[in-house]
């Protein structure tokens, strides 16, 4: 499997998510925000980010692209 994996749902879009190495799940809620999981054995974590800490998340992510 590749390190990112990228899931669609052409019926409702808002299912559309992102799962990385298999343990990291990202989506979407319908409220706007997005989740970020992380399950390994020991269980799962979770991170929610609202539209400003996401676009906050994402400039900084840019800056990292080359």
């Amino acid at each position: 499997m590749p390190k990112i994996k990228i899931n669609t749902y052409e019926s409702n879009p808002e299912w559309d998510n992102m799962e990385i190495e298999q343990n990291w799940n990202i989506s979407s809620h319908a409220n706007g925000d997005v989740e970020i999981e992380c399950t390994t054995e020991n269980g799962s974590e979770y991170l929610f980010l609202n539209q400003d800490e996401l676009k906050q998340f994402i400039a900084f992510l840019q800056t990292k692209v080359k």
